[in-house]
């Protein structure tokens, strides 16, 4: 497998220092929910241009002199966080001496191989990680992460052109889960949250923090929709509902008694919205074995076809299951 794996020598590294002063600013007023790892750090030093990148472990001087000239900085701006004075350029490189022999092998130009097997009539995949609430410019800012979240980010990232992605296949929950602070017009009362979130495991992957959770958010199922040009939706885990007596969904906010047409611009003015909802019957009965679309159970399936053209896209799968095969595919 590792034979298979590049990695690009333009990634950014998140050091030892930047856990340690997020979690400072976590600890503060300005706090959003991260998840403390120093992501958010490692983007603030990539944007001021003064990050630290995977290339840069083979060139030791420049290394240190450049970490110890960001912790001068971070010094002065935590104060408050003592383990930066135990820190150092010389030391965090030679924690860092290990990894950067066993990464040199795989060190690759992303975008050169990219566009070469483009050339050679390959399938290329882009996963994108996180949801586009989440990306930084089209998210419910503050609350969002420090990275293009949205399909457009994806072919950035690696070095493609815009017209090198042919398909945006979209990913989306029967219902909706947020991590962190910030608005969450669906969220459910905490019981009823809780009896959805021990059904569908909804804890942080990277935490373990239990995640908040709601009904499916009609409008910001639209905006996503249109913010990446999606092709096409998969629906995931419809099976957690299946003991559920009524699904509701969030078709639209009001502010004040006026209805918002589109999507509120940022957390701000999404923390004064009101839902409308729409009720459905459950179906209330296992989905678990289905794996073809005719097969749901009606409730189920007139759920999703309303769905789809509230959103106006696509559904082409929709899993039931954490196992493989655990799909039902539409024809």
């Amino acid at each position: 497998m590792r034979e298979r794996l590049g990695v690009s020598p333009a990634a950014h590294l998140i050091l030892p220092y930047h856990p340690v002063a997020e979690q400072v600013v976590e600890r503060g007023p300005g706090s959003l929910g991260t998840t403390g790892r120093g992501i958010g750090l490692a983007y603030r030093d990539k944007a001021a241009r003064t990050g630290l990148r995977l290339g840069d472990l083979f060139d030791r001087e420049a290394f240190v002199e450049r970490s110890d000239r960001n912790l001068a900085h971070l010094r002065r701006e935590f104060p408050e966080a003592g383990e930066l004075e135990a820190m150092n350029g010389a030391s965090i490189y030679d924690q860092l001496r290990d990894l950067a022999r066993w990464v040199e092998p795989l060190l690759a130009d992303v975008s050169v191989e990219l566009h070469q097997a483009l050339r050679n009539g390959k399938r290329v995949l882009l996963e994108g990680a996180q949801g586009t609430l989440l990306d930084l410019d089209h998210g419910t800012y503050p609350f969002v992460t420090s990275s293009a979240a949205s399909a457009a980010g994806a072919p950035l990232g690696v070095g493609l052109g815009p017209r090198a992605v042919d398909r945006v296949i979209g990913v989306a929950k029967a219902y909706a889960t947020r991590v962190g602070l910030g608005p969450f017009p669906s969220e459910m009362p905490e019981a009823e949250a809780a009896r959805l979130r021990e059904a569908g495991e909804e804890y942080g992957a990277t935490t373990g923090r239990p995640r908040r959770c709601g009904w499916l958010d009609l409008p910001a199922l639209r905006y996503a929709a249109r913010v990446n040009g999606l092709d096409e939706l998969v629906i995931t885990k419809l099976d957690v509902l299946d003991r559920f007596e009524e699904i509701r969904v969030l078709t639209e906010y009001e502010i004040e008694g006026r209805s918002i047409v589109g999507y509120p611009s940022g957390a701000r003015q999404l923390e004064r919205c009101t839902p409308r909802w729409r009720t459905f019957p459950g179906w209330r009965e296992s989905t678990a074995a289905v794996r073809q679309w005719a097969e749901l159970p009606t409730p189920a399936r007139e759920y999703l076809e309303w769905v789809e053209r509230e959103a106006g896209v696509r559904i082409a799968r929709v899993s039931v299951g954490a196992e493989r095969d655990a799909e039902a595919r539409r024809a």
